[in-house]
């Protein structure tokens, strides 16, 4: 893919459409085809300005395995993932962009055992930045797994994820992409941001 940056041209060899992929594990193995669509930035004067309304969301990926071993049958079909970021609001001011305080997981036990409780409205405390003169943005979140084995297990990863914003609709959306590390092994996990 070329992009002539004196006439704003996006040129590709054979069709609209990029493969995008990586097979190496330390920095994440994923296949993504990707379309041209776009605009200039310039020195961030770009015609849509920041729409209100977005949110912000991440898609976890097939395959994502459990970073827990031995995990109990009855376990497999209520326990899992959780915290993913879905569809949390984004306030927009100007040129900046942030999202709703962070919450943390609040621990519980009874007779049944021990849980917990993700409440509020952003309990993967993710974070995020926008740099208006180049369109990308950057951030982190987290994403928990609550499962059992021997005994309770409650067990965190870090996302960091970048992404750029482009036009779409008149206005901008974000499309970007991170990365989690489960058992020793990195996986992508795409990122959103667009008004629903």
């Amino acid at each position: 893919m070329w992009i002539n940056p004196s006439n704003r041209a996006v040129l590709v060899e054979t069709s609209s459409r990029v493969a995008w992929e990586s097979t190496d594990p330390k920095r994440g193995i994923f296949q993504r085809r990707l379309n041209v669509a776009g605009g200039w930035f310039g020195n961030g004067k770009f015609g849509p300005t920041l729409p209100q309304g977005m949110k912000f969301s991440m898609e976890i990926p097939a395959g994502l395995p459990s970073p827990a071993s031995n995990l109990d049958a009855d376990c497999a079909s209520v326990c899992g993932w959780m915290a993913v970021p879905q569809n949390l609001a984004v306030t927009v001011s100007g040129a900046k962009l942030t999202l709703p305080k962070a919450s943390k997981p609040e621990k519980h036990s009874d007779a049944v055992g021990v849980w917990y409780y993700y409440g509020g409205d952003n309990p993967s405390g993710a974070k995020i930045t926008y740099t208006a003169k180049t369109g990308l943005f950057k951030g982190t979140f987290k994403i928990y797994y609550d499962g059992t084995d021997a005994k309770a297990t409650h067990k965190a990863v870090s996302v960091s994820y970048t992404g750029v914003m482009f036009p779409q609709g008149g206005a901008l959306t974000g499309l970007g992409s991170g990365a989690v590390t489960v058992n020793k092994q990195k996986h992508g996990i795409p990122v959103v941001l667009r008004v629903e």
